[in-house]
């Protein structure tokens, strides 16, 4: 009886790290290093062979059964750890999933798409779903996400896949595109959460993710600038608040945030209060010398929405004052036709004589910046100018030291001697009635005025002018009697003369009266609303007399000096 031979088990095939494609070390952390041929364990050489998603998604499973097999072989222990790790609790299998990825990021897709699924069946739970999206925020940006490029797709490679060593990577960097994609999907998700201290969190890691990584950025500025429509306005004032962190980190984002800002503003049914938080981001906008562009795209925004909240009713006075602030600051260094602007002369002078004290301040600088480059509206710039020195509420306004120093520019622009003697007298009579620290004030912007004008001196009157006009107007006609005095009765009630009834001109209508009938002011009139007409050269400078002997010494000091230097 023959016996029956056993025929030999065919041996397991032995497997080394040297098949892998790619090398294990911790030295590599980082999935994109593996471009470099240095940290390929048997480089290939280029093929003509065509590496479609298939073939590509083929190769990278085989290395990474590979990488399983040797990795249970030669560290049963922590494999069986880690894999027990893996079904207890969530604390320890979240730690056992980044274990797994720090050891080799290239072979620790699964794990990564482990975790963004548990962020995905965690989100109704906030506690946890915030932890697992802060540890893949990590895993993003410190190993999967490059720092200086965006991923691509496999059919959108920049360089053509010829070795396996590229069909691989090629497959791990479309992978790690569409879990990224999916985890701002859960951000995304989380930040419209019921309760607004959740919704911060999502907002400040995207806001992370955007300045730190090139990855999804124009999304994720998307998603950023929609929550300053949030309806909590501490959840607005924090996206503002990451928004003007952002562009100090980048500033090279300016123009892409405006486009981004734009569209929302414009958007259909947007909450005032969105309009109001974007607009604040525009008016943050540090410019610098390059950017000309930017600003005479702002300025439009600006006037497009000027023309749009004019058409609405009951808008809020803080609109116009925000925009005004916005087109001063960006007019110093746009290169715009000021013709653009005029078309809107009527509309800003609306503002001054409508709006709070606020806003015309707003207003009235834009314009002093328009009439440094356009002389013909200087004097209506300079009758609001004046009439907004007899409100009253602007003594207590607490933008006090703009207001003050708007008039301080103006007075030092202006060329008409009388009209600068107006505005010293208006200043001066408003220091009867204030406390002490704004009558020091004036008198030391009146003392400025006098020392950089170059009129100088000639500004203080301490003399009151003659009053030659009526002399000429009775004159016969014999020029040698130009300087004798000339006596008329007062005409009384009783006489049988009727009264000449002179017809009241408003002073908006300046530019179409007799220049002559102006020039021939007889008096100091305080009511005139025009300060070039109202008769300041036929006054002196009382007040000062009586700030000379005020009880306090400063004030009487301050006084005496502008007494010597005249």
């Amino acid at each position: 009886m023959v016996a029956r031979m056993k025929k030999p088990r065919p041996q397991a095939a032995v497997h080394t790290k040297a098949e892998l494609l790619f090398k294990v070390s911790k030295d590599i952390s980082k999935w994109y290093s593996f471009e470099n041929p240095t940290t390929l364990t048997s480089p290939l050489k280029a093929t003509n062979e065509k590496y479609d998603k298939e073939k590509c998604e083929k190769i990278y499973r085989e290395e990474y059964d590979l990488y399983q097999k040797l990795y249970q072989k030669d560290q049963s222990s922590d494999y069986q750890w880690l894999q027990t790790s893996l079904s207890t609790t969530s604390k320890d299998r979240l730690a056992a999933l980044v274990t797994l990825i720090r050891r080799s990021p290239i072979h620790g897709l699964q794990e990564l798409e482990n975790l963004v699924k548990l962020l995905r069946s965690s989100i109704q739970c906030r506690r946890d779903a915030l932890k697992i999206a802060e540890i893949l925020e990590d895993v993003f940006v410190n190993i999967y996400l490059p720092e200086n490029r965006r991923l691509f797709f496999i059919n959108q490679q920049p360089n053509q896949v010829t070795t396996k060593q590229a069909a691989a990577l090629a497959f791990v960097e479309e992978t790690v595109k569409q879990l990224y994609s999916n985890f701002i999907d859960l951000l995304q998700q989380i930040a419209h959460d019921p309760i607004a201290q959740i919704r911060i969190r999502p907002i400040s890691m995207l806001e992370r993710l955007l300045s730190q990584r090139p990855e999804q950025e124009k999304r994720l500025l998307e998603l950023i600038v929609d929550k300053l429509g949030d309806p909590d306005s501490t959840v607005a004032s924090k996206t503002l608040h990451l928004l003007n962190q952002l562009l100090e980190k980048h500033p090279g984002m300016k123009h892409v945030l405006v486009n981004e800002i734009e569209r929302l503003l414009f958007r259909q049914n947007i909450r005032p209060s969105a309009q109001h938080y974007a607009l604040c981001c525009l008016t943050a906008i540090m410019f610098t010398s390059q950017d000309n562009d930017l600003a005479n795209k702002l300025i439009k925004i600006y006037f497009a929405l000027f023309r749009l909240f004019s058409i609405k009713e009951n808008v809020s006075s803080k609109f116009f004052a925000i925009l005004l602030g916005g087109v001063t600051r960006a007019i110093s260094f746009a290169k715009v036709d000021l013709e653009n602007i005029m078309e809107h002369l009527n509309d800003l002078f609306r503002i001054v004589h409508s709006t709070n004290f606020k806003t015309s301040v707003r207003a009235l600088q834009l314009l002093f910046r328009i009439a440094e480059q356009r002389t013909e509206i200087d004097e209506r710039y300079f009758n609001a100018l004046y009439k907004k020195l007899s409100e009253p509420e602007w003594k207590n306004f607490k933008m006090l030291s703009t207001f003050l120093n708007l008039i301080f520019k103006s007075m030092l622009k202006d060329t008409m001697e009388p009209r600068i003697r107006a505005f010293i007298k208006r200043l001066l009579q408003l220091c009867l009635f204030n406390d002490v620290p704004f009558i020091c004030g004036i008198l030391l912007l009146i003392s400025e005025v006098v020392k950089r004008h170059p009129s100088g001196q000639r500004l203080l009157l301490f003399s009151q002018k003659p009053n030659i006009l009526s002399s000429k107007g009775d004159k016969t006609g014999d020029d040698d009697d130009d300087e004798e005095e000339h006596f008329h009765d007062v005409v009384t009630e009783d006489d049988d003369q009727p009264l000449q009834i002179v017809p009241e001109v408003g002073s908006w209508d300046h530019k179409n009266l007799n220049k002559k009938t102006h020039n021939h002011a007889t008096h100091y009139d305080i009511h005139k609303r025009n300060p070039l007409y109202c008769g300041s050269d036929y006054t002196c400078l009382h007040e000062l007399m009586f700030l000379k002997n005020h009880a306090h010494p400063t004030v009487a000091l301050f006084a005496q000096t502008i007494f010597d230097v005249s």
